[in-house]
């Protein structure tokens, strides 16, 4: 789990509510199997900062048991038809307050969903009057409209909440930073471990995979435009009283 904000499946903020619509950010999509590659020809850096060799330096800021493995970590894509789920206090997803609303200051700020249904109604608990358990909450289901790069990420111990999110971040850049091909080498000049890892990303036009729990559970990560890539096709609210839904 890489815990985010309220709206998001691992709620801690209102993030939908926050203005911050005067922030702009420019991004490649790339929507389609091949669009991807052509970043590398279309975006390239230069100046001594990006010619240099890529290098991590040598202090970890994370432990051994976060370090990921060749195999863990891919590039691949949300296909588009693949059905997501997404639990919030309000009764429609609104991409553009969602984009309005980012801070790119945070190293998990996105969006999240879930493959599987149950993990999104396992959050509704969170929208619900703290001293009463009663309250309502809405699941929105949601299609893809078209294949997202993403980064698919199975190393196990990332599911494990004894680990912060910060330090699952540092895992993933370092692995990224030092196996290049990942991301194209080009683009892998833009991840910096000073930088936050999913703004990064979305602005790159990558959304990310992660495990949500040590029991194989999912959880995936979309900032930036990707969100326009997502269509909702049905909405339901779930009434609960006394932390029990009716």
């Amino acid at each position: 789990m890489y815990v985010y904000n309220k709206e998001s499946s691992v709620v801690k903020k209102d993030h939908d509510e926050r203005d911050h619509s005067d922030e702009s950010l420019e991004y490649s999509p790339f929507s389609a199997p091949g669009e991807y590659e052509q970043f590398q020809s279309r975006h390239r850096v230069s100046g001594p900062a990006y010619n240099a060799p890529l290098m991590i330096p040598e202090k970890k800021d994370f432990p051994d048991e976060l370090s990921i493995a060749p195999g863990e970590l891919t590039r691949e894509y949300l296909a588009a038809g693949t059905v997501l789920y997404k639990s919030m206090r309000y009764d429609s997803f609104d991409a553009a307050k969602a984009l309005a609303g980012r801070k790119n200051t945070e190293e998990w700020e996105g969006q999240y969903f879930a493959l599987d249904k149950a993990i999104s109604e396992g959050y509704e608990m969170d929208y619900l009057d703290e001293d009463t358990g009663n309250g309502r909450a809405w699941l929105h289901t949601f299609v893809v409209t078209k294949d997202i790069p993403i980064l698919h990420n199975t190393a196990p111990h990332h599911g494990d909440d004894s680990y912060s999110g910060g330090q699952k971040a540092a895992a993933v850049k370092r692995f990224l930073i030092n196996n290049p091909d990942i991301l194209v080498d080009n683009a892998t000049a833009f991840i910096n471990p000073g930088k936050p890892l999913m703004p990064t990303l979305s602005e790159m036009g990558v959304a990310f995979n992660g495990p949500h729990d040590m029991d194989g559970g999912r959880e995936i990560i979309i900032g930036g435009e990707q969100l326009k890539d997502l269509n909702v096709t049905h909405s339901e609210s779930h009434q609960y009283k006394m932390w029990e839904r009716r």
